[in-house]
């Protein structure tokens, strides 16, 4: 806890609060629908890591796309995180928790619940998805706003993001 103090030499401890904090949000907020406690979810395990998204889009309620949510960050690059990014949760199956969502593992046919959709060319999956929201259309192939990867070639720099993610609390200590 000392090497990530921001303000050493004070009684206080800002980081080891905020993460604690976090912790209880957590708990509160994204374990609700599950079993578990919130901080097991993965999106209690990314509100830890990152905090507050600067901005969240929900996707719920529709009959075409399972539940959804973009949560949009500003990225630290000194750690190895591009200046902005996404990360995108959807409900499988469309019940229960929020899962993370990965372009290149999960692809866009996880977001979709007409199976014949789903399962057909990803080219015309994706403009299932544009023709539903674009800003989901273009999360579901990169969680890097301004990349172009292709219905047929989802990003792989969003798989080096997440796996930045999951290694930023060893990044931060000197």
């Amino acid at each position: 806890w000392k090497q990530r103090d921001p303000t050493p030499g004070t009684p206080a401890n800002e980081f080891k609060d905020e993460h604690y904090r976090r912790i209880n949000y957590a708990n509160q907020v994204f374990g609700r629908n599950t079993p578990k406690p919130g901080w097991r979810t993965d999106q209690g395990k990314i509100y830890i890591l990152l905090g507050e998204p600067l901005s969240t889009e929900r996707y719920e309620g529709f009959s075409t796309v399972y539940p959804a949510q973009i949560w949009s960050y500003q990225g630290d690059q000194r750690y190895g995180l591009p200046a902005f990014f996404n990360i995108v949760f959807y409900q499988e199956g469309g019940q229960g928790e929020y899962k993370l969502y990965s372009p290149l593992t999960d692809g866009m046919q996880k977001l979709i619940i007409d199976k014949k959709i789903a399962g057909a060319d990803p080219e015309i999956a994706y403009q299932h998805l544009y023709e539903y929201d674009p800003k989901l259309a273009q999360a579901a192939l990169s969680l890097i706003p301004g990349e172009n990867p292709t219905p047929e070639s989802p990003s792989l720099s969003s798989e080096f993001l997440m796996a930045s993610v999951a290694t930023l609390p060893r990044k931060m200590v000197k």
